[in-house]
């Protein structure tokens, strides 16, 4: 399942976010739409716990590098903006169940982005 969001702060959006989790783990379970259901909202840890899976490790990677075209408009930004990425995936023993690209996370300036207030504009889209 591929779920994309677009973060707003003051109405404007500063994060664009992708999320994938195995389909054949959350087919037909009450997790399988992150936003809908009766874990709609939850945390990744929360919704893997109601099907059984025990989140075992998170890995957190934080790079920037220039804006992507793709990511530039829905942004307002120019090409050669730097973004700031962050790619997390959480994993069980046995596998990654939801890996999530934080990806353009604003223009870096002055190497601070606000922090908070933050929401999410858009309800994730199922890619397959």
């Amino acid at each position: 399942m591929c779920s994309r969001y677009t973060f707003l702060a003051d109405e404007q959006p500063v994060m664009l976010s992708t999320s994938w989790e195995p389909l054949d783990l959350t087919h037909g379970t009450p997790v399988m739409f992150p936003e809908e259901g009766p874990h709609a909202g939850a945390g990744v840890v929360a919704r893997m716990r109601a099907i059984g899976q025990h989140i075992e490790s998170v890995q957190v990677v934080v790079t920037a590098r220039p804006v992507l075209r793709s990511e530039a408009e829905p942004l307002g930004e120019a090409l050669g903006s730097v973004v700031m990425v962050i790619q997390r995936t959480y994993r069980t023993a046995e596998r990654a169940v939801d890996g999530r690209h934080r990806g353009a996370h604003g223009p870096v300036r002055g190497g601070v982005r606000p922090a908070g207030g933050m929401t999410p504009a858009h309800r994730p889209r199922a890619d397959g």
